[in-house]
C-alpha cells in the first residue's frame, strides 16, 4: 500500500461489545465488501483490502460521539446500507453533489456513507424525496419522472442538468426550467415541485373512483353533443378507452360521457366534474 503526507490511515472507535459491534459493522457495510480481522488486546480489524476501522475494547470510560465517514462509486450502495440498517438509516444530499446516508452504531458513533451523484441524479433524488409516493422515474427511463398517467418532469443527462415541467407530454410551462449542478442549486427546483404535486393530484380519467358519485361543476358538450348542465349528478361505473380514436367511454348513471383524449374537458376534467362522496 502507498501512502502519501497527510492519508487518514484508520480509525479507532471505543465500544462496550466488540462482538455485538463487529456484527453491527459487518452486516451494515457488506454492500461495500467490508471483512473483519482480529486484532490485539480483544480488538478488531475492518476494511476491504486493509484495516480502516478498529473497534477497541472500552472497559471503562466514555464511548460513542465519533463520526465516521466512507465513500464509494456506486450511488446505490447508500441506499442498500440504509436499508441494511433497518431503515434507520438518514438519507441527505451533501455538497457539492453527493447523496449520505447516516446511521448509528450500537455505542452512539455515526457512520456515513457517501457517494458522489450526476447532476441527473442529484435532481431526481430531491424531486422524489419532496413528492414522496407521487412522482417516481418512468421504467427504464430516470430522465422522466411521473405519475401512473401523466408525465411531470423531465432531467437532462448533462452537466449541469436541464429540469423541465411538463403537462402531458408537452412543455406547457417553458419558464419552468431550471439548472441543477450541485446541492447549492437545488432551492430553484421550488416552482417545479409545486407545479408537479398540482398536477400530480388533480382529477383525471384515471383517477375516478367506481361507485362515486360526480356533480358537474361547469356545463361542457361531450364528442357526441350530449350537453351537461351544470350541477347534474353522475355516478362512475367504469371507464375504456379506444386507442385508434384516442378517445375515452365514461360509463356513469344515468348516462356516460364521450371525450376525446385531446380535449379540453379531458385535459382539465376537475373544471368540470367535482366528486360529491358515495353515490
Amino acid at each position: 500500500m502507498t501512502t502519501h503526507s497527510g492519508d487518514l490511515l484508520h480509525v479507532h472507535l471505543r465500544v462496550r461489545n466488540v462482538a455485538a459491534s463487529r456484527a453491527w459493522y459487518l452486516k451494515t457495510l457488506e454492500p461495500l465488501g467490508f471483512r473483519a480481522a482480529d486484532g490485539p488486546l480483544g480488538s478488531v480489524a475492518l476494511g476491504v483490502d486493509v484495516a480502516r476501522i478498529w473497534l477497541v475494547p472500552a472497559e471503562q470510560g466514555p464511548v460513542g460521539g465519533a463520526l465516521v465517514a466512507i465513500g464509494t462509486a456506486q450511488e446505490g450502495l447508500v441506499d442498500q446500507i440504509g436499508l441494511g440498517a433497518g431503515g434507520r438509516g438518514h438519507m441527505r444530499l451533501t455538497p457539492p453533489r453527493n447523496v449520505s446516508v447516516f446511521v448509528n452504531d450500537p455505542d452512539g458513533n455515526t457512520l456515513e456513507v457517501q457517494s458522489g451523484l450526476t447532476p441527473q441524479a442529484l435532481a431526481v433524488r430531491s424531486l422524489t424525496a419532496q413528492i414522496p409516493g407521487i412522482l417516481w422515474p418512468a421504467p427504464g427511463n430516470p430522465q422522466r419522472l411521473m405519475t401512473r398517467d401523466r408525465l411531470l418532469v423531465e432531467v437532462t443527462d448533462s452537466d449541469p442538468a436541464i429540469v423541465t415541467s411538463l403537462g402531458g407530454q408537452q412543455a406547457i410551462d417553458s419558464e419552468l426550467r431550471v439548472e441543477i449542478s450541485t446541492t447549492a442549486d437545488l432551492e430553484a427546483l421550488g416552482p417545479i415541485v409545486a407545479a408537479a404535486k398540482w398536477r400530480a393530484l388533480r382529477m383525471t380519467v384515471h383517477s375516478l373512483k367506481k361507485g362515486v358519485q360526480y356533480r358537474v361543476i361547469r356545463e361542457f358538450t361531450d364528442y357526441h353533443r350530449q350537453h351537461f348542465d351544470a350541477g347534474e349528478t353522475l355516478t362512475f361505473r367504469d371507464a375504456n378507452y379506444l386507442p385508434y380514436d384516442d378517445g375515452w367511454t365514461l360509463y356513469f348513471d344515468p348516462r356516460g360521457v364521450w371525450l376525446e383524449g385531446a380535449s379540453e374537458v379531458c385535459a382539465n376534467l376537475d373544471a368540470y366534474l367535482a366528486e360529491v362522496g358515495p353515490g
